[in-house]
């Protein structure tokens, strides 16, 4: 069972790995792509589909601090320069004090009171956020305070829905990179998986590797980097993960498709190049559990025998 055992840790070790670099990519492509920022401005024009309200929300200085414009930019207009995240109490703030601008701007020099908020709501043109808003100042009892906190609650539940669009978005976008860097890498788990049977010394070599990157906590890659800074991070981070599996039997160097190519052959790298690309996909959090939980099966090895007591 013990050389089936490091296999099975060597080959997830591997998809941890490329799982890594599939992420790093994924991440690069959506920052240098502004996803997030793109499908938050989407999500927010559904929200507010009053086009002037909408106006005042984004001049609102709680939003305005989210993300610095430039002179000629709205943010509201360009999603490169619209903030990729806005926490709901800022969200609330922001649209309760744009109805009340959009109805008197004069009355933003005093604390606002839930009268004059009723009669803003009251005096926007008909479209589902004014339903909405209405159905709140029912229910907040009187309280500008329980409203916007109704609002925010709102704006957080459209969020969450966001978020699961948004990974599902990255999760595909990682399908994508993994099987194109299964295939361009000629990462084919057939081969490899053949090559660690052969190969006890090899085998030997990933699992201690696997082993050292079991007994550590997962790092997120590139974390708090920005701009040039994050793209060298990822350059470095992809360089240094790929190096870990460089001594497995990847890229197309002495790869039977370049040397004596066969349909035979072809099939089977196609077969492992999807094993792989379908693997990675599952993201590197999925394979470091898995991993650890090999690596502490083979730890624990066979139960010794318990000892007879002595008479």
């Amino acid at each position: 069972m013990g050389p089936y055992i490091e296999i099975a840790i060597s080959l997830i070790f591997i998809y941890l790995i490329v799982s890594f670099i599939v992420t790093s990519i994924t991440e690069f492509v959506a920052v240098w792509l502004k996803h997030r920022s793109a499908m938050l401005l989407k999500s927010i024009s559904m929200l507010i589909d009053d086009d002037n309200l909408r106006k005042l929300f984004y001049e609102n200085g709680f939003i305005v601090s989210a993300k610095r414009t430039s002179a000629d930019q709205n943010i509201a207009e360009n999603a490169k320069n619209h903030p990729s995240y806005i926490e709901g109490q800022n969200f609330a703030k922001a649209l309760t004090m744009a109805v009340v601008k959009l109805e008197d701007a004069s009355k933003l020099t005093s604390a606002i009171t839930f009268d004059d908020l009723k009669g803003a709501v009251e005096k926007l043109e008909e479209s589902r956020l004014r339903d909405i808003l209405l159905a709140m100042l029912s229910d907040a009892q009187e309280s500008v305070t329980t409203f916007e906190t109704r609002l925010a609650a709102w704006y957080d539940t459209a969020m969450a829905r966001l978020s699961g669009e948004y990974t599902r978005h990255q999760k595909t976008i990682a399908l994508v990179i993994g099987l194109a860097l299964a295939f361009f890498l000629n990462i084919d788990t057939l081969r490899i998986t053949s090559e660690l049977q052969k190969n006890t010394a090899l085998r030997q070599q990933i699992v201690a590797s696997a082993e050292d990157y079991a007994g550590s906590p997962m790092q997120k890659l590139c974390k708090d980097k920005e701009g040039s800074e994050y793209t060298k991070c990822v350059y470095t981070e992809v360089n240094e993960l790929y190096e870990e599996i460089a001594p497995l039997p990847i890229g197309w160097k002495n790869s039977v498709l370049c040397t004596a190519p066969t349909w035979q052959s072809w099939l089977s790298a196609i077969i492992g190049w999807l094993f792989t690309g379908f693997a990675v996909a599952l993201g590197a959090p999925f394979w470091f559990d898995t991993l650890q939980k090999f690596v502490n099966i083979r730890g624990a090895g066979k139960k010794p025998p318990e000892s007879k007591a002595t008479a």
